[in-house]
């Protein structure tokens, strides 16, 4: 009896810390946006759902593929909201968008993707407001 107690609390203790980390999201306590990439079967053109891509600062973009774990490069051409400028299959995670704009404007960086041979070029578009910092 005593063991299937200490089973059942050591259990319980997991759920809440599962539950505890789903909850949390990225870093900065926000949910991560997600961004899929595939390809159009009626055009064989990339496609990037959502696009552009809206972030709010202290936002993080999660590069996915559809079908699942296919290769992609993730590539910002100047300027890029994050710290990196590179993303794949490997490392989709893009961190927290330092990027701040005012109340009532917006800030579009240009992004390419590589992926099933081609390529495309579409926007992520820093959104005002976001957690903190």
């Amino acid at each position: 009896m005593k063991r299937a107690l200490i089973a059942v609390a050591i259990l319980c203790v997991a759920v809440m810390a599962g539950c505890q980390k789903a909850q949390q999201g990225t870093p900065s306590g926000l949910t991560p946006v997600y961004v899929t990439i595939s390809i159009d079967p009626a055009t064989n053109k990339i496609v990037a759902n959502p696009d552009p891509v809206p972030v709010k600062p202290n936002e993080e973009v999660i590069w996915q593929t559809s079908p699942a774990d296919k290769e992609f490069v993730v590539f910002f051409k100047t300027d890029t909201p994050f710290q990196k400028r590179y993303f794949n299959e490997r490392d989709k995670a893009s961190g927290k968008s330092h990027v701040t704009v005012p109340p009532g404007q917006e800030k579009k960086f240009s992004y390419g993707i590589m992926f099933d041979g081609k390529t495309t070029d579409p926007d992520v578009i820093i959104k005002p407001g976001g957690g903190t910092q």
